[in-house]
């Protein structure tokens, strides 16, 4: 571990202590209270930035997706023989999809 210096604003200090004493869940320490929240705090960023990687991904990916997808309900459609409505309706639904 590495120790740093850091400035606080009192009140926050303050509403740091008030959490710290009343639930004793860091061990009576704020250092381990500003430690969670930092962690907290990166791990949270860090979510979501993968989340906003993934979403581009999938807009980059839309219409390859949807593609794909028209050719599996093709397929199944043709396979089946009982309810080609359902898939034909749901073939349909996809045909008027608009990507952007």
């Amino acid at each position: 571990m590495k120790t740093i210096t850091l400035t606080i604003k009192e009140n926050t200090l303050r509403r740091i202590d008030a959490i710290v004493g009343r639930t004793g869940r860091f061990g009576a320490n704020r250092s381990q209270f500003i430690r969670d929240a930092i962690c907290n705090q990166l791990a949270r960023i860090e979510k979501e930035e993968e989340e906003k990687r993934e979403r581009e991904i999938f807009k980059r990916s839309r219409s390859k997706l949807r593609r794909q997808a028209l050719v599996l309900i093709k397929e199944q459609t043709k396979r089946r023989n009982g309810p080609k409505a359902k898939l034909q309706s749901e073939l349909q639904k996809l045909e008027t999809f608009k990507t952007d």
